[in-house]
């Protein structure tokens, strides 16, 4: 599952940190967060959320995956990790 994520997402006062994969609250979670963590899916394009930074990078040129899902040509996939 490939979801767009195009503004900065933040969690709202109150809500654990990191986010994890599941909460009672859908306000503590960015959008289609349940669908995109159950399907392996990703968000594309994407931002990393507000509190986390880029932390790992990877190309297709080196044939890589992510979530089980093949990394397009000329597409840059990234992991976001808590600050």
């Amino acid at each position: 599952m490939i979801v767009p994520l195009t503004s900065i997402w933040s969690q709202e006062s109150g809500c654990p940190f990191p986010v994890a994969d599941t909460f009672s609250t859908l306000s503590c979670v960015p959008p289609y967060h349940m669908e995109v963590w159950y399907n392996n899916g990703f968000y594309s394009p994407g931002i990393c959320f507000n509190g986390y930074t880029v932390g790992f990078t990877t190309t297709s040129e080196v044939g890589a995956t992510l979530n089980s899902e093949s990394i397009r040509a000329g597409e840059t996939a990234a992991l976001c990790v808590p600050l």
